[in-house]
């Protein structure tokens, strides 16, 4: 009998799957954040330098 056949295996493989995806979402989740945080940033320096352009 296949091992990946037996419940065992199947429950087995899909746990490992779960793990993939799981580590995934989380890097996917950290690249978003970043991403976020740098247009944030990029916005508010734009932000600031437009206020001083036409203050000045």
């Amino acid at each position: 009998m296949n091992r990946s056949a037996r419940p065992e295996g199947r429950a087995l493989k899909a746990t490992a799957t779960a793990l993939q995806l799981l580590q995934r979402a989380a890097a996917i989740h950290g690249e978003l954040r970043l991403t976020s945080a740098a247009f944030k940033t990029r916005r508010g320096i734009t932000e600031l330098f437009r206020g001083s352009l036409e203050g000045g």
